[in-house]
């Protein structure tokens, strides 16, 4: 109590003294000036875009090692296929898989799940009668701990085995960063069996062969002896000898859109 009645004293007769009649001393000092600094923005600049999350290709295929499948005249056809994953979060996309009769299941490989590296599927293909195993799901004690593979049906004595996943990155084009023209006309387009191809030429009359999505070639009659605005970006395609899906993928650079300039 007495240190607060003390300090309520001294602010009073600090008080009083501002009270004061001010001297007859005109000159008064001009506050010094404060240098504010700015402090460049950063993180808060809403205008620095974040580049899209690469999307990551890989192809795999089974070499079936015990069971009916192991047999010379097993026949196998199929027993490959791809997937797509976000290396970013590891997370599978889509899952392409084809049975040993070359038949898409790839409805019945639900949650599947990644190794760490993104390189190998855990999870299970099941359906009717059967089912498909890879990595930690494969429960037989005579499959390889790595790149497991298995399989079980109802099929009778021998509807079983194992196996080992071969897994292959798809690998980006060398035309990736290839300097393909923003502006172009449009000389030619002819539809393939597994993309569009364009041919371009630029203000210098250089010429380009570029891969394009199939709704260019659907564009045709539009953009043909047009001058065009392209737009580029690194897309999966069938690497297939047709137009059938075969199970394996390639990555290329493509037009995936031209606008009349």
């Amino acid at each position: 109590m007495k240190q607060l009645f003390l300090l309520t004293m001294i602010v009073a007769i600090a008080s009083g003294c501002n009270a004061q009649t001010p001297s007859t001393d005109n000159t008064t000092e001009t506050p010094e000036t404060v240098e504010t600094v700015e402090t460049p923005e950063t993180a808060a600049d809403s205008s620095v875009e974040t580049p899209e999350p690469a999307i990551a290709y890989v192809n795999f295929t089974v070499d079936v090692t015990t069971g009916i499948y192991a047999e010379p005249d097993a026949n196998i056809t199929g027993l490959n296929g791809f997937y797509r994953y976000n290396p970013t979060t590891n997370e599978v996309e889509d899952v392409l898989f084809f049975d040993q009769s070359q038949n898409d299941i790839s409805e019945y490989c639900e949650n599947m799940t990644l190794n760490s590296d993104g390189l190998g599927l855990n999870g299970k293909c099941v359906m009717p009668g059967g089912e498909y195993a890879f990595g930690d799901a494969v429960t037989d004690a005579n499959a390889p701990e790595s790149n497991a593979f298995g399989y079980l049906f109802d099929a009778g004595p021998g509807g079983e085995g194992v196996g080992v996943v071969t897994y292959e990155p798809a690998t980006v084009p060398d035309n990736a960063s290839e300097d393909y023209p923003e502006v172009a006309t449009v000389q030619e387009i002819v539809q393939g069996d597994v993309m569009c191809y364009v041919t371009l030429t630029n203000a210098e009359g250089q010429e380009y062969g570029v891969g394009a999505t199939f709704e260019i070639c659907e564009q045709q009659d539009n953009l043909l002896g047009q001058e065009v605005r392209l737009s580029y970006e690194i897309f999966p395609v069938q690497d297939c000898p047709s137009i059938e899906p075969c199970g394996r993928v390639r990555v290329e650079r493509l037009i995936v859109n031209a606008e009349a300039v």
